[in-house]
Order: structure tokens, then C-alpha cells, then sequence
């Protein structure tokens, strides 16, 4: 950490002594006559300069790191092309002192910014000069139209030095190879900074047509400022949780899934930490003490990461947190401590000194893996470990993972169930919104365990995953749900069937000819089948997942997306996925009634839907005021616990066969399990 500082506090002393003496002498050479001539000019693009540094914009640098542009570049560069480039340096530096009167900067950063914008302006002019007759100091002759493409160049020159300067500075900081984030730096600046920088020619030449323009250009520079800006925060809401303001799963995910690429070289740590007693907490004293806990403990954690590393708050009382250059268990171990630091001190929340640990589980690349998926994974094993012992670190072990008594015994019992018939569907009706009749059915898989009774799918998706039975599964439930809905078809109760199929399964290249070998086992059209995938399989690999999903619907199924809005793709992929139908998550439309923003979302979702052709269902439907408002708004089918509970095969027939299966039917009639 000393030397990083240390090469940190050369790099910015280093370009401080090269900018200040370049900026020095080009005031020298300014002529009090030209300013003199040219005071109101000079005036009031000082004006705006300033206006432009008090009011910048906020533009995401790195993964949680924070930067911002200006409109004040845009004057400078227009300055630069009208007037000697000691004036637009020298107001610059004004700009950006009036600006350390606010205590934003540190005054070694004010020195480093001076000298970076003094030097990027002078490379400016100094290619400016050379495409054109006008000298690199002293006053250049009047700015002509045709000079417009070496302004433009000029413009460019600034961007890719006054950005570089500072990249560079980022990279030092935050322990990143300076090639890896230039790039990317400057990619995601060209949008804003380039459109404003652009925009310093025309500012030139309106200045140089007349005074009295200059009002006239600040409309369209305050629209141009306000839509980046707009921008800016729209993408920063879309990677933030909104609740702490820290990176959310997608942004977490991305840096992961970046970081993976590099992991020979730049060895990471993978922490999930978990909060102990939690839910205790919401429920004896309210969510919203729980929400204030978790705004605490996210502050707490910013502080205490190394500089570079990033935490994210996953969702619930979850958080992760990547800390890069931890090539062994020691380094890791040393990370982690400076994590769980942040509980050492109880939480002063509403006039109540909360006592909250934290378990942390710790899985290192490449030494536990190399993708994003299997170092969750293992991660989330050592985090098991972890809350065996409240407040505990634990790191990955492979032999608690693969080899635990426990788990051994959990798989050969569920190998056990794919072949007794203990593993089997049950299915949640699906109603038409408009009319009540059920129109189809969910597959939801169960355990009949002979000692803990009927499990749901949290207690054992993950171990099947784990041994390898995930496929087996699907192709037990699949049979098992197509050969009853034969029955029900065959009893003139022509029903949809909707099966729910994990990520790894989709991207199974022989799964397509084994759901083909299902329906024609079967005897059941494939139109009759609907495959239900998340958006979270686009998060990696989409291409494997839209060809997966391309061969189903070739070969007649339906494509619904499932817990749609709840992934991070969902809009980039829609308008390209081949499917018919979205399932809008039941997180939306629990608060219907309550929340107005989770209504606003649902009402969009299925008119975005319905724009794209798509049916729209509505699951978690558990109260007539949901009902009523899903209705309204035109969606095309509901589920949820108020219309029924999963029942059995048997008990989907017999409410058919009397007609009792309607929403106005209460769920207790239904045989439920």
C-alpha cells in the first residue's frame, strides 16, 4: 500500500512539475492589450468556466470510483481557439481554484488538475497551430469556418491527454493496469465529454461572430449539460442498489466476469459476507430499523476495503466484496479481517446500540477457480462454513466441499428419490386475467423425503447441481408433467404445461433433443409446452442461450421469460430473445396497493410486453387488490397463492372436472401440499 501511495504521489508531483512551469510561461507571454481589447470575452467565458466547475457532471470511473466532466472544457477550448492559450489556461486555473474554495479537492489534486488541464490545452493548441497559420503563443488571427476540422482535432488532442492524464492516476490508484483502463476509460467518457468538446467549435466561432451570441449558446449548453447528466445518474441508478448506493449484483458481476479474463496475473478474492441475526432484527424492531442497519453496515464496509477492492450489496442482508492482488490464503485472510473490522463497534440506530456480526467466506482465484460462476460458488460454500461459528472467516475448502459426510449422504438419498418416484411435480394454476379459467399449469418440482417431508427446491436444487443430477431431474419432472398432462388433455381439459429450467441445464447442448424425446414419449404437441428460462442466463454466454432457446421454439415450444425485470439484460436481449411470453417477478407485484413505483414498473412491463407481442403473466398474486390492478392494466394471466397453492395432479383434475378452479374460488378448497 506505502509503495502504491508512493508511485501514486510521484506520478502526480511528476506531471505537477512539468504543467505549473508550461502554464507560468504562457501567461508570461499574454499581451495586456489583446486582453485588454478582448476584457468582455475574456469576462464572461470566465463566468461560464466557473459556472461549469460548481457545476459538474457525475460520470462512473471504474467500478465504484467516481469522476466528473464539465462544460468548462467546452469554453476553454473555444477560448484556446480565439485567444492566446495563456488566457484559457490562466481562466481554467481560476476556475478550478473558485472551485477548492468548496473544499471538494485535496490541494495536491488542485495542483495536479491545473497542471493537467494546462498541459492538455497547450497540446491542443499546439496541433491547432500546426494545421493552421496561427502561432502556438500570442494571439492568433481571427478563427475561420474552414479551420473547423483542426479545431475539431485540436478538441480531440485535449480529450484523449486531459483524460489519459488522469486515467493514469485512476489505474495507480485503484492497483489496475493502466493498459486495461484507458481503453475503457475513454470509451465510456466519449459520449459525454467528446459531445461537449465537439460543441468548443461552434462555441468559437459564435464568439468570434459576436459578444451578444454568447447568450444564445447558453441554452443549448445547459440542455447538453442537463441530458449527460441525466444520462450519467440513469446509468449509475441501473448499477447501484438503491437503498446503500454501493454497487448492486450486476455491476458486482461484471468486475467479476473482467476481473476472471486477467486472473493469472492479478490474482483475486472472492468474499461473501452475510449478516448474523438479521432477520431477528426486522422482525423484532421493523424493516425499516433493518434498512437503516444495512445503510450503516455499507458505509462501514466502504471504509474499511482497500483502496481498489470493491464491495456490492447483492440484495437482503448479502454483500460481496472482490479484493484484487490476494494471491494466497494469508493475503485474503488479512483482507478479510479489515472486513469483519467493521463490526468491532455496535450500530447506533434509532436510539438503540445494535450489536451485528458478520460471517465471511472467502474463495481465491485462480487457486478455486477461474469463472465467475464456480468462484460464487465456492465462496458461498466457505460462507456455510463460516455461520457454522457466528462471526467467523472461513476459506474455501475443497475437502469440506466435495467430500462432507453430510453431503455424500444428502446426494446418494436424492439419487435415490430420482428413481422412486420421491421427486415429483407439483402444479400452481395458471388463470386467464379476464375471465378466471385456468388456461394452464406451472411444474414445480418436490421432495418427498422419508425423514423431513415434502422439501422445496432450495433445500436440494443445489446439491443435485453439485453431484451432477440437475439433468436427470429435469428429465424426471418433464415426464413426469407431460405425461399428466396427456391425461388432462385426454380428459378434454386442454391446459398448458410450464416447466422452469435452470442456466446450466439450458446451455446443455443435448437438452433440446432430450425435451424433444419427452414430448414424443408423451404423445403431446410440442405448442403445448412452455419452457420458462430467467433473464440471468444472458448474464454469461447469451449466445449459448439464445441458440438453446432458438432450437425449442424451432422445434414448437413456447419461451417464457421467467422473474423478468429482476436480471440485468432483460432490455438489451428482449428485442433479439426468441420468446412468447413474460413472467413478471413476484417482488413487483407483492406491493401492489402500497408501493406506486412497483406499479409504475408492472404497468410497463406489460405494456412493453404487449409492444413486443409477448403474453404478459403475473406471478405472486396473493390478494384481491393485485388481482384487480393486474386486470386493469391488461395482463394476460396471473398465479399466485390467492388464486391456489401448488396441489397435485389429482387435485388439478378433480377441480376441473367440478369447475371449483376459479379466482373466486378460495385456494383452501383446493387439495394443497
Amino acid at each position: 500500500m506505502h509503495a502504491r501511495r508512493w508511485a501514486l504521489g510521484a506520478y502526480l508531483t511528476g506531471v505537477s512539475l512539468v504543467g505549473l512551469p508550461l502554464l507560468a510561461f504562457a501567461v508570461a507571454t499574454l499581451e495586456l492589450a489583446d486582453l485588454r481589447r478582448h476584457l468582455a470575452l475574456v469576462t464572461i467565458a470566465a463566468l461560464l468556466l466557473i459556472a461549469g466547475e460548481l457545476k459538474p457532471i457525475p460520470v462512473a470511473r471504474g467500478a465504484d470510483a467516481g469522476d466528473e466532466l464539465s462544460i468548462s472544457s467546452t469554453i476553454a477550448i473555444a477560448l484556446l481557439l480565439l485567444m492566446a492559450p495563456g488566457v484559457a489556461c490562466l481562466t481554467q486555473a481560476v476556475a478550478l481554484f473558485v472551485d477548492e474554495m468548496r473544499g471538494r479537492k485535496a490541494w495536491s489534486r488542485l495542483v495536479f488538475n491545473i497542471s493537467q488541464y494546462a498541459l492538455s490545452l497547450l497540446a491542443a493548441r499546439v496541433v491547432f497551430s500546426a494545421l493552421t497559420d496561427h502561432p502556438i503563443f500570442g494571439q492568433p488571427g481571427a478563427f475561420r469556418p474552414v479551420e473547423l476540422p483542426a479545431a475539431l482535432a485540436a478538441a480531440m488532442v485535449f480529450f484523449v491527454l486531459n483524460n489519459g492524464l488522469t486515467g493514469i492516476a485512476v489505474a495507480i490508484a485503484i492497483r489496475e493496469p493502466v493498459r486495461s483502463v484507458l481503453p475503457n476509460d475513454l470509451r465510456s467518457h466519449l459520449p459525454t465529454h467528446g459531445v461537449l468538446l465537439a460543441l468548443a467549435p461552434v462555441v468559437a466561432q459564435a464568439m468570434a461572430w459576436s459578444i451578444t451570441a454568447v447568450p444564445f449558446l447558453i441554452a443549448p449548453l445547459i440542455a447538453v449539460h442537463r441530458s449527460a447528466r441525466l444520462a450519467s445518474e440513469r446509468e449509475h441508478e441501473a448499477l447501484h442498489d438503491a437503498l446503500t448506493g454501493l454497487p448492486n449484483r450486476a455491476l458486482f458481476l461484471a468486475r467479476l466476469r473482467q476481473a476472471c479474463v486477467d486472473v493469472d496475473k492479478r490474482p483475486l478474492a472472492v468474499m461473501l459476507l452475510d449478516l448474523d441475526h438479521f432477520k431477528e432484527i426486522n422482525d423484532t424492531l421493523g424493516h425499516h430499523v433493518g434498512d437503516l442497519l444495512l445503510v450503516e453496515v455499507a458505509s462501514r464496509l466502504r471504509g474499511t476495503i482497500r483502496e481498489g477492492d470493491l464491495v456490492a450489496r447483492l440484495g437482503g442482508d448479502e454483500f460481496a466484496i472482490l479484493a484484487f492482488h490476494t494471491g494466497d490464503a494469508d493475503a485474503a485472510l488479512e483482507a478479510a479481517a479489515m472486513v469483519r473490522s467493521a463490526f468491532d463497534v455496535s450500530f447506533a440506530i434509532s436510539d438503540a446500540q445494535l450489536s451485528v456480526g458478520g460471517s465471511v467466506g472467502v474463495a481465491l482465484a485462480p487457486r478455486d477457480g477461474r469463472d465467475q460462476d464456480l468462484l460464487l460458488k465456492r465462496a458461498d460454500v466457505a460462507l456455510y462454513d463460516a455461520k457454522g461459528t457466528r462471526g467467523a472467516v472461513a476459506m474455501y475448502d475443497h475437502e469440506r466441499d466435495e467430500h462432507s459426510v453430510e453431503r455424500l449422504g444428502l446426494v446418494a438419498e436424492l439419487r435415490a428419490a430420482l428413481h422412486s418416484g420421491d421427486i415429483f411435480p407439483l402444479y400452481q394454476p395458471q388463470c386467464d386475467a379476464m375471465t378466471g379459467e385456468v388456461i394452464g399449469v406451472e411444474a414445480l418440482v418436490r421432495w418427498r423425503h422419508r425423514h423431513s417431508g415434502i422439501l422445496l427446491p432450495g433445500a436440494f436444487l443445489d446439491v443435485a447441481e453439485g453431484a451432477g443430477l440437475l439433468d436427470e431431474m429435469t428429465d424426471v419432472l418433464l415426464a413426469e408433467s407431460l405425461g399428466q398432462l396427456n391425461r388432462w388433455h385426454a380428459a378434454g381439459h386442454l391446459l398448458q404445461l410450464a416447466v422452469n429450467v435452470s442456466p446450466r441445464t439450458l446451455k446443455d447442448p443435448d437438452f433440446p433433443g432430450r425435451v424433444e424425446r419427452a414430448l414424443v414419449d408423451s404423445g403431446i404437441d410440442p405448442g403445448w409446452l412452455t419452457i420458462e428460462v430467467t433473464e440471468h442466463v444472458l448474464a454469461t454466454d447469451a449466445s449459448r442461450s439464445i441458440t438453446a432457446m432458438t432450437s425449442l421454439r424451432r422445434l414448437g415450444c413456447k419461451i417464457a421469460i421467467d422473474d423478468f425485470g429482476t436480471g440485468y439484460s432483460s432490455l438489451a436481449y428482449l428485442k433479439q430473445l426468441p420468446v412468447d411470453e413474460l413472467k413478471i417477478d413476484r417482488a413487483f407485484v407483492a406491493a401492489l396497493g402500497q408501493d406506486p413505483q412497483d406499479e409504475i414498473i408492472v404497468r410497463a412491463t406489460i405494456d412493453l410486453g404487449h409492444q413486443f407481442g409477448l403474453l404478459v403473466t403475473a406471478e405472486g398474486v396473493e390478494n384481491e387488490v393485485a388481482l384487480q390492478m393486474l386486470t386493469g392494466m391488461g395482463a394476460d394471466s396471473m398465479q399466485g397463492f390467492y388464486l391456489s397453492r401448488p396441489v397435485t395432479g389429482d387435485g388439478i383434475s378433480a377441480a376441473l372436472a367440478n369447475q371449483s378452479l376459479q379466482r373466486s374460488i378460495p385456494a383452501p378448497r383446493l387439495k394443497v401440499m
